[in-house]
């Protein structure tokens, strides 16, 4: 008898535990809930994102590369900028601290132009019309970045958008 009400006592408890544990998680859930349907509204507004690319680049590459988006990339950025595709562009090399090296940023006016691309391939066929130059650049960019490391991340202005 002493051992049924033992038996009886675990699968109580145990039944107990289980119901808090799907409270709690249901609990959760529905606090998650509202933060992620405005992340997804925040989306649709047109407030300005920043596309923030961080790569790893061997330093005896980046020389090549601040020379290159000097020459090519600086002339893209002014012509995106002209038509409204982009509203600012950064080319940022390590100081001190992490071990990415390089960052690039490009600062969207909207979510929706940054679905649309900053316009560059169309802006880079029309300042360098001929093909085997074309391919000549986009051949010494890849030379620069091709097998390291980057990561990509999005940011909203936190200073100027509510």
């Amino acid at each position: 008898m002493y051992k049924n009400n033992m038996i009886q006592n675990n699968n109580c408890q145990l039944k107990t535990i289980y119901t808090m544990k799907k409270l709690l998680i249901i609990v959760v859930f529905s606090m998650l809930m509202p933060v992620s349907l405005i992340a997804q509204e925040e989306q649709k507004d047109d407030v300005p994102y920043w596309y923030v690319a961080s790569h790893k680049i061997p330093w005896d590459r980046v020389d090549s590369l601040r020379k290159m988006v000097k020459k090519y990339t600086v002339p893209i950025v002014a012509e995106s900028k002209k038509s409204g595709r982009i509203l600012d562009y950064n080319l940022l090399i390590h100081h001190t601290g992490d071990e990415y090296n390089v960052v690039i940023m490009i600062k969207y006016p909207s979510w929706a132009a940054m679905g649309e691309g900053p316009g560059f391939m169309t802006a880079f066929k029309a300042l360098v019309p001929e093909k085997e130059k074309q391919d000549e650049i986009m051949a010494a960019f890849m030379w620069i970045y091709d097998g390291y490391i980057h990561k990509d991340n999005i940011y909203v202005d936190g200073m100027h958008n509510p």
